[in-house]
């Protein structure tokens, strides 16, 4: 989604795209609508915790994305060597999954992508957390909200 979140901006615009359309299969790939974006998060890792707002541009070749997309973008994190997306999971309003991320940095967490209409769509996931053998919990809520068409650009 746009540049979405430590990649918790990563994974906030990751998830925008990955939710928009309940009716595609089971692989939790989806297409969203492209425009103007207005997304927040509110993320706690251990004991830091992190919100975010923002406003972008999603383009039309960005409009379709897939829940293993979002897992990799959290590898862009250098703590991070490798995450998956499993148990993914159809359900009336969006999917349900499980996001295993791996490295100095790993956790496992649930997660549900809800669309509630053509332009709102949450994001939420629940786990737990470890950094150099520490654990802790993680949470992340998201939600994306259409405001519009992208401004014309000039060039």
């Amino acid at each position: 989604m746009l540049n979405f979140l430590i990649p918790l901006g990563l994974m906030a615009s990751g998830m925008l795209g990955a939710v928009a359309a309940n009716t595609e299969d089971v692989s939790g790939e989806v297409s969203v609508a492209p425009g103007l974006w207005n997304w927040s998060h509110d993320t706690t890792l251990a004991e830091f915790h992190f919100q975010e707002e923002n406003t972008e541009c999603l383009p039309e070749d960005r409009s379709r994305i897939s829940l293993n997309d979002i897992a990799r973008e959290f590898q862009e994190n250098p703590l991070i060597n490798s995450c998956t997306v499993g148990n993914i999971a159809k359900t009336s309003d969006g999917y349900n999954f499980t996001l295993t991320c791996d490295g100095a940095l790993s956790g496992v967490a649930n997660g549900k992508v809800v669309k509630s209409d053509e332009e709102n769509i949450a994001v939420s996931a629940v786990g737990s957390v470890a950094q150099l053998g520490k654990a802790g919990n993680f949470s992340f809520n998201a939600t994306a909200t259409r405001v519009g068409q992208c401004p014309a650009t000039s060039g």
